[in-house]
């Protein structure tokens, strides 16, 4: 059994709680769903409960052995980053429990174990403490064998997702988090936060595998049944006619004066064209770069027509402003941030942009860490977002 109050913890967890980590309940709830695609399962469970205020997010992914709760455990410290991976379970996780607040569990299975190892975070209890409320206690524990009916509550929820498999067979994770007592307006947004996130999923989680489905028993249609959220084909670009679309690869190369800095170029017919901020014609002819072994983002762009839209505001029941713009899309997986956050001038509601990356070198780019679900464009490399306000401007305007 461990606890992480140790030497500066009471300072980490101010910092991290109420908010002022940049995380909302929105990109909290998003960061455990992403960890959970992380796992590679072929299903992911979100599900509420008003009683109780009981929110669980289950996957029947690979699970984990209990050295990675015990890592996850103490503060400051987390697991090397994957590059094939959007994250780990981790430091966006510890920061989503502060910032949730309440008390969480997570219960753990790999396959063919016996064992449910089981994390307990009791999120109030460490702020309280944090601010000399509360005297040192066991706010925060592990174990490889959870109780007997934590053992029954794991496998009741994971049978949701593996309805076929006898027990033994059965991995997973399952998250659940007891929320504290909500007032009315509380509860209201909680509503609002979670219907933005399943139009969120619907719009950015651009894999068939795994399937995402909710139960959530605050919505007015509640049916009292898991609720599959199909993908939206957002950018649409296998659907758009070639006069409203164009895609093409963006080479980056990376520097370093005192800081790192970052070119960009595209090809075309063999001529390499570099981008300057400074350069008011935007792209000039470099031929010292065309041996250069470099990363690419890919572009797409495509201008929906009037029925595309209408689909999509339809199937989102939002409306059309906040479905243009762009999406930075990493391995497959737009990243979590309103689609309106890219600020552009003058666009209209039929554009759409996807910036798509599959290498992690590139993060730093977009300012993507650990806690990726807090993503923000004031933190995306200036040169490209000059870049793009260029192309875009002289796209839309021809």
């Amino acid at each position: 059994m461990n606890s992480i109050l140790t030497f500066d913890n009471k300072g980490y967890i101010k910092a991290h709680s109420n908010g002022r980590n940049g995380h909302t309940v929105k990109s909290s709830i998003m960061e455990l769903l992403q960890n959970a695609d992380d796992a590679n399962p072929s299903n992911i469970m979100m599900k509420y409960r008003e009683k109780g205020n009981l929110f669980i997010i289950a996957d029947n992914g690979i699970g984990m052995p209990i050295d990675k709760l015990e890592s996850m455990s103490v503060l400051y410290r987390h697991d090397k980053n994957n590059p094939n991976k959007h994250g780990k379970f981790g430091i966006g996780a510890k920061e989503a429990f502060l910032t949730l607040g309440g008390r969480w569990r997570v219960l753990t299975k790999e396959q063919n174990s016996s064992d449910i190892s089981k994390l307990e975070w009791n999120s109030d209890s460490l702020i309280k403490w944090s601010n000399n409320e509360l005297e040192y206690g066991k706010y925060v524990s592990t174990s490889d064998n959870a109780s007997e009916n934590l053992r029954k509550f794991y496998f009741k929820t994971m049978k949701k997702l593996n309805t076929n498999l006898k027990p033994k067979e059965i991995h997973g994770t399952v998250v659940v988090g007891e929320m504290g007592e909500f007032n009315d307006d509380e509860k209201n947004e909680l509503i609002e936060q979670l219907k933005d996130i399943i139009r969120n999923i619907t719009i950015k989680h651009q894999k068939n595998i795994p399937k995402i489905s909710y139960d959530i028993d605050l919505f007015d249609d509640y049916l009292n049944s898991l609720i599959e959220i199909e993908p939206l084909d957002w950018l649409n670009y296998n659907n758009i006619d070639d006069t409203n679309k164009i895609r093409f690869n963006l080479g980056i190369i990376s520097g370093k004066n005192r800081r790192v800095y970052y070119n960009y170029y595209i090809s075309n017919d063999d001529i390499i064209y570099k981008f300057s901020k400074n350069n008011f014609l935007g792209f000039a002819r470099k031929d010292k770069l065309k041996d250069i072994d470099n990363n690419f983002i890919q572009v797409s762009i495509t201008m929906l027509d009037e029925n595309m839209i209408k689909e999509q505001e339809r199937e989102l029941r939002t409306e059309r402003q906040k479905l243009c713009g762009i999406l930075v899309n990493r391995n497959n997986h737009y990243l979590y941030t309103d689609v309106l956050e890219w600020k552009l001038k003058n666009i209209s509601t039929n554009f759409r942009c996807e910036l798509k990356y599959d290498n992690s070198i590139i993060d730093d780019i977009f300012k993507v860490k650990m806690n990726k679900s807090n993503f923000s464009y004031s933190h995306v490399d200036k040169t490209l977002k000059k870049l793009m306000e260029y192309i875009i401007q002289n796209i839309t305007k021809s």
